[in-house]
């Protein structure tokens, strides 16, 4: 019976099934596909580095997100030293940061993220952070870009009551909104968005299976 209990507790998260609700569904839809039909994901591990002048807090918070999310993914997530393929740029100066976007020909972001995709997979991404951020609107705008490199590659202007990083959240009172800015980790929606993502078992995904559920406000 104790074989048993120990075999038990250690399979990996993903036999485990969720039944989806409506607003999980439409948050999934709201943020996988980033045009018609598109959606990318990774295939191979994910190496994450970081690059840049960056702090041990910044490793200890990258560390933390690794850990909170990993479970939700089908591949491996580590944090290494060198040869990353998801690197985390932390610049020293705002020229540089600017220099680099400066070309998208938009006012510049608080962050961004670029990724190198092909037949639906992502072989490595680069995500930028502004130099003059500090905590915890640094942590924020990083789960924000991480989320995105991950797959979650689009935005919504839906409002959403659960708390959420890529879309409105419709907030209790004050004091839930703070309580939300100063959560480190990644909110559950998101995680069930990256769940779905990995660990569909149809062929191919469709926006159109989705569209029933639009609605401004759940």
């Amino acid at each position: 019976m104790l074989q048993f209990i120990i075999l038990f507790i250690t399979l990996p998260f993903s036999i485990f099934k969720h039944e989806y609700s409506d607003t999980e569904l439409l948050y999934f839809a709201e943020t996988t596909f980033y045009k018609e039909d598109s959606y990318a994901k990774w295939k191979k591990p994910i190496k994450v580095e970081l690059a840049g002048n960056y702090s041990i807090e910044d490793i200890l918070i990258v560390q933390e997100i690794i850990k909170d999310i990993k479970p939700y993914l089908s591949v491996d997530m580590s944090l290494v030293k060198n040869q990353g393929n998801l690197k985390i740029h932390f610049d020293a100066d705002t020229t540089r940061y600017n220099n680099r976007f400066e070309t998208l020909k938009q006012n510049c972001p608080l962050g961004y993220m670029k990724p190198t995709i092909s037949n639906k997979q992502i072989f490595n991404a680069a995500i930028y952070l502004h130099p003059a951020l500090i905590y915890p609107k640094k942590h924020e705008v990083l789960r924000h870009e991480l989320l995105h490199a991950l797959g979650l590659l689009g935005h919504s202007n839906i409002s959403f009551k659960q708390e959420n990083m890529l879309a409105n959240i419709i907030f209790k009172s004050l004091q839930h909104q703070q309580e939300v800015r100063y959560n480190k980790a990644i909110p559950l929606l998101d995680k069930l968005a990256l769940y779905r993502l990995y660990h569909s078992r149809k062929s191919g995904l469709k926006r159109k299976n989705y569209q029933y559920l639009y609605v401004k406000v759940i």
